[in-house]
């Protein structure tokens, strides 16, 4: 039996876990609004080695590209650990998807989905609001 200050304090991080979790999916729904973003696209920016897997770090360097200090590699590899469905320490493009996607809008989702990506480059860059989005659901 939990005292009265241990409930209280498992019921605010309770509603705070809710609140990040409304926050994180209000994230991912802008960032699909955007009618030029296309996941594919997307796993390439971030994916420079080309190897078909995301690690921790290429998600730290694609930070760093927008100056931003907010998640350390740790964080990273805890993140990409968290969404790794097959436990080879990288993201699959599947896993991606997953972290990235809305899970609450089926139909947002499956439009995104069905945008055709633009090949992008390893030194090329996405529009600049896409990248923001992306940044914003990462952070």
């Amino acid at each position: 039996m939990l005292s009265f200050d241990s409930e209280h304090r498992l019921a605010n991080l309770l509603v705070a876990v809710g609140d990040g979790e409304r926050k994180l999916e209000s994230l991912r729904q802008r960032l699909c609004l955007i009618r030029d973003f296309a996941p594919h696209s997307a796993f390439q920016r971030i994916d420079r080695d080309a190897t078909g897997r995301i690690k921790s770090v290429e998600l730290l360097n694609f930070l760093r590209d927008h100056h931003s200090l907010s998640a350390s590699e740790s964080e990273l590899f805890y993140l990409v650990k968290f969404f790794d469905s097959d436990n080879d320490g990288a993201l699959s493009f599947q896993d991606f998807l997953q972290m990235l996607l809305p899970c609450e809008d089926n139909c947002l989702r499956n439009v995104t989905l069905d945008r055709k990506a633009m090949r992008c480059g390893r030194f090329d860059n996405l529009p600049l609001d896409i990248e923001h989005a992306m940044l914003a659901v990462l952070e």
